[in-house]
């Protein structure tokens, strides 16, 4: 995948890359007049119209430029946090993230890590296999492919997924979110990228699980590449609001849990070598011809997308730069909240006094010499 070519300024506050990726997903809904102060590209007008991009197109594009620009840019991000040959930051500045109509900021997650005794196109495989998750992946406890049309339109898969949270009075998360895939077979390359964003068409055709409270991703992904000397290794990135009760941010949740990330990379390692013990060829994924391959021309019009509406917003709304966002009304904790806020607290400062020992040893890595 080529580089996206995109030079914003990073301002006081702003996540770097929000005009130019606002004017990029702004053409993937099929709308091409200014809104809510997305930026457009300056362009020559072609002699007919294009098709306009999917979100299989869209989505890794995004993830591509996340993972390429804003990780390498590591005065914007704090510290690594290590183990097992494997290291997960966040950034120093919050972006955008909240489900529509909300007005929350969390930090991105970045990381990566190497898998042995697997190829990437075993990595792959396992993330693209939502049939079996629950059987390996003890963060979530359901999985569901919502049905719907997006595949034939978008090129994207849509999922249901649930996460316990563990403690008490802290109801389980639920997210509905996008799923695109990309593979180079020749290169031995692929994408899995995932979003929340713009997902009403997907709560709209399931409904919400009961007893569970909407979360986000609003961009997802791993991008998996051969490992000089056999292996793969695997750099990925997360925005992820979990909406944790009152009085805590986002930026401590993911201080005082980020050693959980490490377990799920390690179970996530053991998986790719059990599927690579299956044998499979290069060329075989869990993915129907659908989602890595391009649909007729026919089907890829210029029209609006099906999915996008240009009266649905939220799929700009973390792209947008600085765009002021409507307070919520006010509201007394409930007696139940309060409660589920003090466990939680209790689990955190729990997690924090397990882990103290590898926080001090975390380093800044060294700066390579000018």
């Amino acid at each position: 995948m080529a580089p996206v070519e995109r030079r914003v300024a990073l301002g006081s506050g702003a996540c770097r890359g929000a005009l130019a990726a606002a004017a990029l997903l702004h053409l993937a809904s099929g709308s091409h007049a200014p809104q809510h102060g997305a930026a457009t590209a300056t362009a020559a007008a072609p002699a007919r119209a294009a098709p306009r991009p999917r979100l299989r197109e869209v989505l890794p594009r995004e993830a591509h430029e996340r993972l390429t620009t804003w990780y390498e840019d590591k005065n914007a991000m704090d510290p690594p946090f290590w183990r097992d040959g494997a290291q997960v930051q966040m950034s120093k500045a919050e972006c955008p993230c909240d489900g529509q109509g909300g007005s929350s900021k969390v930090p991105l997650t970045f990381g990566e890590f190497d898998v042995e005794a697997a190829r990437p196109v075993d990595v792959f495989n396992v993330l693209a296999d939502w049939q079996n998750q629950t059987t390996w992946d003890p963060t979530v406890s359901q999985v569901q492919e919502v049905l719907g049309d997006w595949g034939r339109r978008e090129g994207v898969r849509g999922l249901e997924m649930v996460y316990p949270t563990g403690i008490f009075l802290v109801p389980p998360r639920e997210v509905f979110e996008w799923v695109a895939f990309n593979a180079s077979f020749e290169r031995q390359e692929f994408w899995v990228v995932y979003s929340t964003l713009n997902n009403g068409p997907l709560q709209k055709a399931l409904g919400a699980a009961d007893g569970t409270v909407p979360a986000q991703n609003c961009l997802g992904g791993y991008w998996i590449r051969p490992r000089p000397g056999g292996g793969a290794h695997v750099v990925f990135t997360q925005h992820v609001n979990p909406h944790p009760p009152l009085m805590l941010s986002a930026k401590l949740v993911f201080t005082v849990s980020w050693g959980k990330q490490i377990d799920y990379i390690n179970i996530l390692r053991q998986r790719a070598q059990k599927q690579s013990s299956l044998g499979w060829a290069e060329n075989r994924t869990m993915l129907p011809e659908g989602l890595l391959r391009e649909p007729p021309a026919a089907e890829r019009s210029a029209a609006p997308s099906g999915v996008f509406e240009e009266t649905d917003v939220g799929f700009f709304r973390l792209f947008a730069d600085a765009r002021p966002s409507v307070a919520s009304p006010s509201r007394r904790p409930s007696v139940a909240a309060c409660a589920a806020t003090a466990a939680l607290c209790a689990a955190v400062l729990a997690t924090a006094a397990a882990s103290v020992a590898a926080v001090c040893r975390r380093r800044r890595p060294a700066r390579a010499a000018a």
